[in-house]
Formats: structure tokens, C-alpha cells, sequence
């Protein structure tokens, strides 16, 4: 029997706070339905401590940029209706030709054409990473060790300049580019991932023990201040080159439907009935809790994540946003193996949370099988339809799916 990694978490954390005693800082946080203060302890990160600092939201109007640093878990959230909200039908599209990852305008070619799914680092020694804000979809899932990682998803890729670091594959994460029928891109990975490619026939792109002309390539300036493993790059020539030499569908497959549904993209933006999600605060553990902050100004989701800093994105400079923030409760567990990989049942059904506009919606996801698409519903059982733009997903432990934070605010 697997042990539940939220258990072996806390003897984890235990453990680790007795070593690093003296080095503990209390912080104050507070959901919107009360407050809480905790003292926490800065955790090791496979080669690095990490510790979650970030800052807080105006809980009125979040108008003002947030200042306060965020060092606790969060408590229970609040109890919501998960009731679709009321959905002009004119704003739904019809006929459109769209990108099928972010429901804007495109090209008939761009609607029917496979996206890419790009393993990406996010430890903090390998950032900031280079072209994650080009991605149309981004799914966040816990690797081993506490951390994350990141996996973009681009319709059009041709279009991309450098990507990276690339990183290994885990056979969650396989699970979820299925979703969108991609192309998985990735550098290595699990003997699970390895196993779930070969068996169920995966089209990937593999930087480690696959041989594809000019796809991938070392930058000597990460090698050398960052380390080998966080210094291996792609680009959108290099991904067109490969997929090419592999000789790869570039169509989705007959019969094929995104997951992703979008209103109109020439309607205006639909707000979600459940109450306001202004600051949202996602404790995927005791020290990875990334953020998202809304800014009215500009309708969109800013994230942070690593002591309280902007996500950033290399090549351009600028904090990472995003029109719809999702998040998926599901099970894991550890596998039991010397590396202390997990496993996560992407296969199912349970909770999760939109996030859009400042609002927030309760809604179930359901996905029948590992390859099968997955699916958003309200608790009537009625689609979830986003605003038109890019979307932030993710995915967290059962565990822990209580104490996202909506709106968070100091405690005085």
C-alpha cells in the first residue's frame, strides 16, 4: 500500500524543522474567513532551501500592488455553492475559428493543429526560465523533493524563440498532455514516464536518449552559473525540426474536442458568482506556496512563487499573468522507489476552484482515463466556460485543497 503523501510530508517537515531550528520566522496569514498565525521553517529544496514569501492583496478592491510576505499555510477555505454562473448564450462561440488553448482568434490551421507540451524546471537555481510567458496553457504538479515543476503548452510554437530549461518527464504529467493530444517535449524522466511513452505510443521529443537534429542545445552561460542539468534549451525551430525528423501527426485527431471551453472572444468578460478571489494563495506544502494577486487594471492574474518575487520570465523581463487560474485537487502518494518519486491519479474525478476576474467558481473536474481528455464542470453538471486568454493549472494533493486561500490579508 502506498503511504499518503500528505503524512509522509508532516514527518518530512518535522524532521527538517528540528535541523533548522533558529532559523524559523513567524508570519501572520489570514483566508477570507478568518485568521491564522503559524511559524514555519525554510525546507530543502533538492540542492537549495526554499521558503515561500509573498506578498498580500487589498482585500477590497486589490487596486494597490501587494506588499506583505506570505510565510505559513493558510487555513481551511471557505464553503461555496459550485453554481454555474448566469451565461449570456450569445457569448458563447459559435463557428469561430480559434486557438483551441486560449479561445482567441486564429486561423482555421491554427484550430485544428497539436500543441507542443514542454517540460519545464522550476527550481529556484534554474530560474528565471526563458519563454514560459509565450505559453498558451501551464500545468504546475509536484516532482519529488517539495518542488514543482512546469509544463507549457503552445499551439503555435513555430513562433517561439529560446525555451527552458528543459526538464524530465514524469508519467503524470504524460496524463495531462493528453488532455490536448500534444506533442510532449521533455529531457529524460522516471522509468514510469519512460514506460507509459513506450506502451501507450506517445509522440515525444526526448532531449536525453533520443537522437532529433538541432532541437535541443546546452547554454554555457546557465551550465556554468546554474549547472548542467538546468542549462538545456529549445526553441520553436528546433521543436519544428524535430517533429519533422520524427515524422509526427501535426493535426489533432479526428474527433477531438479541447477540454478547454471559452465564451466569445468578442464578449465581454463573464465574472463568477461564488464571491471575490483577489489574492489566492496555494500551499502545495509548508514551503512552495505560489500566488496569484489580480490586478483590476489589467483583468489578469500576476503570479509569485520563491520569498514573495514575480514570476519572471527572462526573455522578456515581465511578471507572468494569466486570464483563468484553475486548480484540481487529486491523490498522492509516494511510489515507495529510492528516488522519492510520487505518483498522481490524474484518472477520476474531484474538487477544484476557477479563478477569474477577481471571482472565484467551485467546479469538479473528471478525466475517464490517462489519455483521455479531461473535463470542468459545475456541480450541475454544465461545462465551465473561461474567459478568453491564457490559463495557469494546478494540480495539488487532496490534502491540502482546503486551505487555498482566497483572498488573503494581514492580520493586524
Amino acid at each position: 500500500m502506498k503511504p499518503p503523501i500528505r503524512a509522509a510530508a508532516v514527518v518530512l517537515a518535522a524532521m527538517i524543522a528540528l535541523f533548522a531550528a533558529g532559523c524559523t520566522g513567524k508570519a501572520e496569514a489570514a483566508s477570507s474567513s478568518g485568521t491564522e498565525t503559524a511559524e514555519t521553517t525554510a525546507v530543502t529544496e533538492t540542492a537549495e532551501t526554499e521558503q515561500e514569501t509573498e506578498p498580500a492583496a487589498d482585500d477590497e478592491a486589490a487596486s494597490e500592488p501587494a506588499t506583505e510576505l506570505v510565510t505559513s499555510a493558510p487555513p481551511a477555505g471557505e464553503t461555496t455553492s459550485g453554481e454555474p454562473p448566469e451565461l449570456d448564450p450569445s457569448k458563447i462561440v459559435g463557428g469561430k475559428p480559434i486557438n483551441p488553448l486560449t479561445g482567441l482568434a486564429a486561423t482555421e490551421e491554427t484550430m485544428v493543429r497539436r500543441p507542443v507540451a514542454i517540460m519545464i524546471n522550476n527550481i529556484k537555481q534554474a530560474c528565471p526560465q526563458v519563454g514560459i510567458s509565450r505559453a498558451d496553457v501551464i500545468y504546475e504538479m509536484m516532482a519529488e523533493g517539495g518542488i514543482t515543476r512546469l509544463m507549457m503548452l503552445v499551439t503555435e510554437y513555430e513562433n517561439l524563440d529560446v525555451v527552458g530549461s528543459v526538464r524530465s518527464s514524469r508519467e503524470y504529467y504524460v496524463d495531462m498532455a493528453q488532455n490536448h493530444d500534444a506533442i510532449y517535449i521533455h529531457a529524460g524522466g522516471a522509468t514510469s514516464a519512460y514506460a507509459a511513452i513506450q506502451s501507450r505510443g506517445i509522440n515525444n521529443i526526448d532531449g536525453v536518449n533520443m537522437y532529433t537534429p538541432d532541437t535541443f542545445y546546452r547554454d554555457p552561460a546557465r551550465a556554468s552559473q546554474m549547472g548542467l542539468e538546468h542549462s538545456l534549451m529549445t526553441s520553436g525551430k528546433g521543436i519544428v525540426s524535430g517533429i519533422n525528423y520524427k515524422k509526427y501527426r501535426t493535426t489533432l485527431k479526428d474527433g477531438f474536442r479541447s477540454p478547454l471551453y471559452f465564451i466569445d472572444y468578442d464578449a465581454e468578460p463573464i465574472t463568477l458568482a461564488d464571491g471575490a478571489a483577489r489574492h489566492v494563495i496555494i500551499p502545495y506544502n509548508n514551503y512552495t506556496f505560489p500566488q496569484y494577486i489580480y490586478r483590476p487594471s489589467e483583468g489578469v492574474y500576476a503570479r509569485y512563487q520563491f520569498n514573495g518575487k514575480e514570476h519572471i520570465d527572462s526573455e522578456t523581463g515581465e511578471i507572468l499573468t494569466f486570464t483563468n487560474v484553475i486548480v484540481i485537487a487529486c491523490i498522492h502518494s509516494y511510489t515507495g522507489d529510492s528516488f522519492g518519486h510520487i505518483n498522481i491519479e490524474t484518472a477520476g474525478e474531484g474538487d477544484g476552484y476557477y479563478f477569474t476576474r477577481g471571482t472565484y467558481a467551485k467546479i469538479r473536474w473528471s478525466k475517464k482515463s490517462a489519455d483521455s481528455p479531461i473535463e470542468f464542470t459545475y456541480n450541475d453538471g454544465s461545462p465551465v466556460y473561461l474567459n478568453c486568454g491564457k490559463t495557469f493549472i494546478n494540480v495539488v494533493d487532496r490534502g491540502v485543497f482546503d486551505s487555498i486561500t482566497l483572498n488573503y490579508r494581514k492580520t493586524k
